[in-house]
């Protein structure tokens, strides 16, 4: 979303980028779901997953990922703004009606900020987590031996792995 500075960028990105990512989040979470029915145990599934420091780290990437959407969302909204204005000064400076659809001044940057529709898989896979689904799922389906156990472990991990001082820069 960085990537994105105007209308040319949102229209270049969004077939470029943001469209092939469903594919690409669908592909994750298919992998995701195999690994879980190729493990020997469900136990072996969670087991693995709460201790694995990858899948901590994957979560502490999704804290930090959530917060960095939200100022780019943000920052969007303010270039759809920008252009808006500019657009009506323009049409100011011209004695033209100031009534407008202002979609039409930058149509794919504003479905991109305002509307959020071409970029919600990206929102989807950063605020929710598949792999912490099937986690859950699996656990609470069958009895897992030691599970508390298990559990206090992942959350010994979370604290030691979760983003120090995150500071909230979106509310």
């Amino acid at each position: 979303m960085t990537f994105v500075t105007s209308e040319r960028t949102a229209k270049e990105k969004l077939v470029r980028v943001f469209k092939p990512m469903v594919a690409r989040f669908k592909d994750i979470d298919e992998r995701t779901q195999k690994v879980l029915n190729n493990s020997p145990s469900k136990m072996e599934f969670v087991k693995n997953a709460y201790e694995s420091e990858s899948v901590h780290l994957y979560l502490t990437e999704m804290q930090i990922n959530t917060q960095r959407y939200a100022l780019e969302v943000n920052r969007l909204r303010n270039l759809v703004k920008q252009e808006i204005e500019h657009e009506k000064a323009v049409r100011e400076k011209r004695g033209d009606p100031l009534d407008f659809d202002e979609r039409e001044v930058c149509p794919t940057l504003y479905d991109i900020a305002m509307r959020e529709q071409e970029i919600d898989a990206i929102k989807n896979q950063i605020k929710t987590s598949k792999l912490m689904e099937l986690i859950d799922q699996t656990a609470s389906r069958g009895k897992i031996e030691n599970y508390e156990k298990l559990l206090e472990t992942f959350k010994k991990k979370r604290e030691a792995f979760a983003p120090k001082d995150l500071p909230d820069l979106v509310n």
